[in-house]
């Protein structure tokens, strides 16, 4: 895949969604979600704990169900901060036959 349009669906299924986002678990109680969409500009709520290891699942699931068939995600990584991240690898999931 080229790189500039993978570029283009990663900005689009996740920059664009999170970057500078507040993410908060949707169990958050509502009062609070709705005091803090008054102070932050993007404000975004999901239905699990928004930890590294929980965003980095996210994105693999949104990067799979949008690139082309004929491409396979192998690896995806997420960094906390500069000495923490999460990776996932294919080569780790486990099939049934």
């Amino acid at each position: 895949m080229d790189f500039k349009h993978l570029k283009k669906l990663v900005k689009a299924s996740i920059f664009d969604i999170y970057d500078h986002a507040l993410v908060l678990n949707e169990t958050t109680p509502r009062t609070i979600i709705v005091e803090l969409a008054k102070h932050y500009e993007k404000l975004v709520t999901l239905p699990f704990q928004p930890t590294c290891e929980n965003m980095l699942l996210e994105f693999v699931e949104k990067l799979q169900g949008d690139l082309p068939e004929s491409v396979e995600l192998c690896e995806v990584e997420l960094f906390e901060t500069a000495t923490s991240k999460a990776t996932w690898y294919k080569a780790d999931l486990i099939f049934e036959h």
